[in-house]
């Protein structure tokens, strides 16, 4: 039997990769290595509990990263570093996997390298435009480099490089027919920073809600730290995460979309064809959030607000503008149907290719 170990630091499209693989080498087991403990507030991380939820084996690992700015947590991070490889070569030699899916980030980085050193082959997804450190690195010795947009394919070796697109889970293009919660007939605005939250974002929203609900239904996912702050209003429904069957519906049945603008948010905005104001993370790796949000904007189907210049009266005049405007859903349509939807499903293909050959 196979053995496919998972890691990285984006889990979304790890389990779209995992469930697709799930169909096509059902015999295969899979693991996951991912962080146990989340990065702010302590307990479990978001990754552990989804991958747990989902019925896959994982192992954790304490992976220690470089950052930016010289802070405290920033220097434990760096001593991390040679802990984080012990760990990865232990997982290793231990489990002596067939593949390893790489879907980037600190995480993924010493997992690949003990992977290699012990002769184990790693296929890599690099999902925004920008490649990070670490998946830099990691292509150098990985069998294959996928990649989800066109342009970003010269930024790795060409002759094991190939545009595959953005692995998005199967159910957000099938959603329930019941609405998670009880809804007026008022359009619905879906908040959200992402999986974890944003508190900056979280802090413009929560003075305007009352502005809000006077024309709109809202759905915030807040993230556990800020869950406690958020307004108790009708009309207005704060959540610290959604599951998936209950995102699938917010996102498929929201109007416009506020959120900060990873590459999965921004992914799946353009595949359901979807109306955004976008505030990317302004300290994001390579400017990557930006990046993501300045490719729906140039489509026509989003605008970008800058954080160190938005206020909640600014944010609140954004959405009055946008919801106004025609010609950004007329676009949104246009990029939906031009946006794969199938990257999940050639990514398993090309691990049973390598598998196939190993």
């Amino acid at each position: 039997m196979k053995k496919i170990l998972i890691t990285g630091g984006h889990i979304t499209p790890a389990i779209a990769v995992a469930d697709e693989l799930r169909k096509l080498a059902h015999e295969a087991e899979i693991i996951f290595v991912v962080r146990r403990e989340a990065l702010e507030g302590g307990g479990e991380s978001e990754e552990a509990r989804i991958v747990k939820a989902r019925g896959f084996r994982f192992l954790s690992i304490s992976a220690g990263r470089i950052t930016r700015a010289l802070t405290l947590l920033g220097v434990v991070g760096i001593m991390r570093i040679p802990f984080g490889f012990i760990r990865a070569f232990q997982i290793c030699v231990a489990e002596r996997p067939d593949i390893i899916i790489a879907l980037g980030g600190y995480v993924a980085l010493p997992v690949v390298l003990a992977g290699w050193i012990l002769g184990i082959p790693t296929l890599t997804h690099e999902q925004t435009r920008v490649p990070g450190l670490a998946n830099r690195i990691i292509a150098y010795v990985a069998k294959r480099v996928c990649v989800s947009f066109p342009e970003t394919e010269r930024e790795f070796p060409k002759h094991k490089t190939v545009v595959v697109g953005l692995p998005i889970r199967d159910s957000i293009f099938h959603p329930p027919k019941n609405a998670p919660y009880i809804l007026g007939k008022k359009p619905l605005i879906f908040i959200t920073g992402g999986s974890t939250g944003a508190r900056s974002l979280n802090r413009l929203v929560f003075p305007i809600v009352p502005d809000f609900i006077k024309y709109f239904n809202v759905i915030h996912q807040t993230g556990r730290l800020d869950f406690p702050n958020a307004p108790k209003i009708s009309g207005y429904i704060a959540t610290p995460y959604l599951e998936e069957r209950d995102y699938a519906w917010v996102i498929n049945h929201a109007r416009l979309i506020i959120g900060r603008s990873g590459a999965n948010t921004t992914g799946e905005i353009a595949a359901l064809g979807k109306v955004a104001l976008l505030v990317p993370l302004p300290w994001s790796g390579g400017n990557e959030q930006y990046e993501n949000a300045r490719y729906l904007e140039k489509a026509g189907t989003s605008k970008v607000l800058n954080q160190e210049k938005l206020t909640p009266a600014k944010l609140l005049a954004a959405v009055d503008a946008i919801y106004g405007e025609g010609v950004y859903g007329k676009n949104a349509a246009k990029l939906s149907r031009e946006f794969p939807r199938n990257a999940a499903a050639e990514m398993a293909h090309q691990v049973v290719e390598i598998l196939s050959h190993a």
